[in-house]
């Protein structure tokens, strides 16, 4: 069904009430983790226009399954430095995913498209996500900005 954006602010409220979601103070957006063992974890992960997924990477992949909500822009920094765009949704006549794997070491982050108010997404890595590995792009910020020159109003924002 068509909500408008009051429909789907009130809605977001509902969700991260409802499923006793936090903040993701490190990367943006909020969470909850649904399951972990040694082997793998799991989180319900939504974003905002204004809390989104800042740019990061972790060692292992990730997995995003897109759930509901406005279209998510992706965008990955391969090891080798090849830059790609993703959009996850439920459009798939026009290209959008359900599904995206973010491999081990690949820079990334996540934004909703232009007008979008939330997104619901789950992710799921193995070996288990600790904190400890997850690593900020605000360090390498000057090198992406020299390396990425037409995508720097972009990466000004997700760093």
């Amino acid at each position: 069904r068509s909500m408008n954006n009051q429909q789907k602010l009130k809605l977001c409220r509902e969700l991260i009430r409802e499923y006793k979601m936090k903040p993701l103070t490190f990367e943006g957006g909020f969470y909850l983790e649904t399951f972990r063992s040694d082997t793998c974890s799991s989180i319900l992960f939504l974003i905002t226009r204004q809390n989104f997924s800042r740019l990061h990477r972790l060692p292992t992949a990730e997995i995003y399954n897109f759930y509901f909500g406005d279209p998510v822009n992706m965008i990955n920094i391969a090891r080798n430095g090849k830059l790609a765009f993703i959009t996850l949704g439920n459009n798939f006549e026009t290209g959008e995913k359900f599904q995206h794997v973010v491999p081990g070491g690949c820079w990334q982050a996540s934004y909703l498209s232009e007008g979008g108010v939330f997104a619901m997404m789950g992710t799921i890595m193995a070996p288990a996500f600790k904190i400890g590995d997850f690593e900020d792009a605000t360090k390498y910020k000057q090198t992406m900005l020299d390396n990425y020159p037409d995508c720097n109003k972009l990466l000004e924002k997700l760093i």
